[in-house]
């Protein structure tokens, strides 16, 4: 079997996160994916995860020769092939695809729906629950675990670029809501998935499991 010839890029960035472990079977992963010569890598531990994501902001904006950040986070498990599958997209931000940890296992990409409204006024999200196989969704809102970001969007938005917001809003959610202000489509390739670990790795199938259940039950 021949090696995996990646096609020819700018190098990029890519910024790990470790606020409370740090997993074997991610480091497997990473170490299987196809990095180029001239990528750069940087690391923040120990630190909440809002401002992890902006010190390695932070670090790749001062490196003007990187063209992209991809952020991967240390409990999740991504394909080999992740980073020539969302550079190819050419999209200022897209991410793959991953599910959350626990039932009913819905996916990490949302749409703000407007009918439903926070105590603040601001759109509450709905995550999308149905696709065709391989898609590359567009939505409003995307988790940053594997999210790739061109340069270009952090020069659009003042620091800081990750912060929580109202309602226990997580720093991806605040992050998408600035894109959205922006009028900046995110998406989402669901042929490039990434399992979320937890005692067992949450993917599509328990997804798809969970929405029958969700369905024989008559909920929306």
């Amino acid at each position: 079997m021949g090696r995996h010839k990646e096609p020819k890029r700018k190098p990029i960035v890519f910024g790990l996160t470790f606020e409370r472990w740090s997993n074997t079977p991610f480091w497997n992963s990473y170490r299987k994916m196809w990095r180029g010569p001239k990528d750069a890598e940087m690391q923040v531990t120990n630190a909440r995860t809002d401002r992890a994501r902006n010190m390695i902001a932070e670090w790749f904006m001062e490196r003007p020769q990187y063209t992209h950040l991809l952020y991967l986070d240390s409990d999740q498990v991504y394909p080999p092939d992740m980073v020539s599958r969302l550079m190819a997209h050419n999209k200022l931000v897209v991410s793959g695809l991953y599910f959350h940890r626990a039932f009913p296992y819905v996916p990490h990409m949302y749409n703000w729906n407007p009918d439903v409204k926070g105590k603040d006024g601001r759109e509450q999200m709905d995550s999308i629950k149905y696709w065709k196989d391989g898609e590359l969704v567009e939505c409003d809102c995307v988790g940053t675990g594997g999210m790739l970001i061109a340069r270009k969007v952090f020069e659009m938005i003042p620091y800081p670029w990750f912060e929580y917001g109202g309602q226990e809003e997580s720093e991806d959610v605040t992050f998408c809501r600035k894109l959205s202000k922006l009028g900046v489509k995110v998406y989402c390739d669901t042929a490039c998935e990434s399992g979320h670990i937890t005692e067992v790795i949450i993917g599509h199938e328990n997804w798809f499991w969970a929405r029958k259940q969700m369905e024989e039950k008559g909920e929306k």
